[in-house]
């Protein structure tokens, strides 16, 4: 029987994470669109950089709607920003014997 080495398994556990953090991030921007359809106002598909942008740019002058989506907004923001330092560089160092195919 083969034993992934360490780092492997780490690699797998960061990825799994990148993944859950990406797929939360998701469900939020989802929830705030949702929030956004009942109020009348219709999204687009900016890119999740420019998301919170647009949304106080839309919904600057309704004040209901931005006390709902403000909170969402600044968790949005902290995740990506995590997200960003933590999933798009290499946490480990390369290792010759590192597993090759970790996504498996």
């Amino acid at each position: 029987m083969h034993v992934k080495s360490r780092q492997c398994r780490l690699w797998r556990s960061l990825l799994v994470a990148c993944r859950t953090v990406l797929n939360e991030m998701r469900s939020i921007e989802n929830v705030v669109r949702a929030i956004l359809r009942e109020a009348g106002v219709k999204l687009g598909l900016p890119s999740r950089i420019t998301f919170a942008g647009r949304v106080r740019e839309l919904t600057g002058a309704d004040a209901e709607v931005m006390a709902m989506v403000e909170p969402l907004l600044a968790i949005l923001g902290v995740m990506l920003r995590e997200f960003g330092k933590r999933c798009t560089k290499a946490p480990f160092p390369k290792s010759s014997d590192a597993c090759m195919a970790v996504s498996r």
